[in-house]
């Protein structure tokens, strides 16, 4: 399930590297909201400057795993035996399927938002079309909503 703004097609072609669609093609976007606030454009290269609005899923996984470090009874799967015992707490709370889906319940109520500013560097390649150059880790997290300040 992708949360977030339903669109039929993204204003840029490039945004579509921040989407999937199903098989009515309608796009699913992580981001909320964006808005362009600067692009310059030198030869076969770009950058764009843009604000974006996402759900602020980072928070919900953390309060979820806090959740979860101070009410582990609640979360033991009865059909598993208790093999936690020296396990990290992310691959424990990871093979807990109560935890997964109170995990997924608390992310699909989130309504926070955050905005950040992501800077887009594109090329155009030889067909004259421009490409999404390679973001970088903390720029996806940051689009995803996963990004933690």
């Amino acid at each position: 399930m992708y949360v977030g703004l339903r669109i039929k097609t993204p204003s840029a072609p490039w945004l579509k590297q921040f989407c999937t669609y199903d098989n009515t093609q309608t796009y699913y976007s992580f981001l909320y909201n964006y808005k362009v606030k600067n692009e310059e454009i030198k030869g076969n290269n770009a950058t764009v400057d843009v604000e974006i609005e996402v759900f602020d899923y980072a928070t919900s996984i953390a309060e979820a795993r806090k959740y979860y470090s101070e009410h582990k009874d609640e979360f033991k799967d009865e059909e598993k035996d208790d093999d936690t015992v020296g396990e990290k707490v992310e691959e424990a709370i990871d093979k807990s399927s109560k935890y997964i889906d109170y995990k997924i319940k608390q992310l699909k109520n989130v309504t926070d938002k955050k905005k950040y500013d992501i800077t887009f560097n594109l090329s155009k390649d030889e067909d004259g079309i421009w490409k999404l150059d390679d973001i970088s880790d903390i720029d996806r997290q940051k689009i995803h909503g996963l990004y933690e300040d």
